[in-house]
């Protein structure tokens, strides 16, 4: 897959015989995934347009996301996709109308066809609909996909995180969520009692699940591992810094994660977060979490 990233007014690469793929593309989840597959029946070659950054983080601030844009663009590659565009998010690109954002980013592409969702909106204030698409472009239009419980959604996959319901999420998703980040220096306290912790500094403003205790996969220098992960502030031992990530990885062979990188995923909720009254308390139901999270992950 070949990923050119461009800006508005500048060199827009005209790609003809492409079937193009639009939408936010917050965490591919199953939907996602269907116009991704869908652009690859049409067209000569397939491909997505994502932007740099989300229209919400441009006009509005950060706000936590599911994926960033290198983890977008990591998994697409396994999608089988021919190009990968992505065009600089700036106030300027949000404030175009259906019209201009046609004109100025659509049909200087020059591609065969769009494939889009039928909930699709574009331009600013989303006032573009697929219609408008329509009668500009080939576009094929995929009908929402629903489940038992409705709309496929992000909004859905956060809403499950928020509920610490990994495993609902991982289902909408087809995969564990994951984050990414580095190990950074803790308080170290976790190895005073048999379960040193890595501490991550994430890559991305990623939505956290509910605090609490996890059983997940932890890859680290390309190797997976069994990990114990806690979401929380840490109220048993204190702690100056808010909602962060540490991760007990089961079987790594020494304590020293600094500066490495690690891909985790969230599989099973364990329990809630708690506080002890002593690291000796703490101690003991870390064993009890271990033998529960080894006894999931061997299921």
């Amino acid at each position: 897959m070949e990923t050119i990233r461009f800006t508005l007014g500048g060199n827009i690469p005209h790609i003809p015989g492409l079937s193009l793929a639009l939408g936010t593309f917050d965490g591919f989840h199953k939907a996602h995934q269907k116009l991704l597959i869908e652009s690859k029946l049409h067209g000569l070659y397939s491909g997505v347009l994502l932007f740099s950054s989300p229209p919400e983080d441009i006009l509005k601030g950060p706000s936590p996301c599911l994926m960033g844009l290198e983890d977008k663009i990591r998994l697409l590659g396994s999608f089988g996709l021919d190009y990968c565009l992505v065009i600089e998010a700036s106030p300027g690109l949000f404030a175009l109308t259906k019209t201009e954002f046609m004109d100025q980013v659509l049909s200087p592409i020059g591609m065969d066809s769009l494939v889009v969702g039928e909930d699709f909106r574009f331009g600013y204030r989303a006032e573009g609909t697929v219609a408008d698409l329509k009668s500009r472009y080939k576009t094929y239009v995929c009908p929402l996909l629903r489940d038992e419980n409705g709309k496929i959604s992000s909004t859905r996959v956060r809403q499950l995180l928020l509920e610490g319901d990994v495993q609902g999420a991982w289902k909408l998703l087809v995969r564990p969520y994951e984050i990414k980040g580095i190990g950074v220096k803790g308080k170290q306290n976790g190895g005073k009692i048999g379960f040193p912790t890595m501490n991550l500094k994430l890559s991305e403003n990623y939505l956290l699940p509910k605090n609490g205790v996890y059983a997940g996969i932890g890859f680290v220098l390309g190797q997976p591992y069994k990990a114990m992960i806690n979401v929380g502030d840490n109220p048993s031992i204190g702690s100056d810094i808010p909602r962060h990530i540490e991760v007990h990885l089961l079987g790594y062979p020494n304590e020293d994660t600094y500066g490495l990188t690690c891909y985790l995923g969230f599989l099973y909720f364990v329990r809630e977060e708690k506080k002890f009254a002593s690291l000796a308390e703490l101690k003991k139901q870390l064993e009890i979490d271990k033998l529960k999270i080894e006894s999931l992950l061997c299921k």
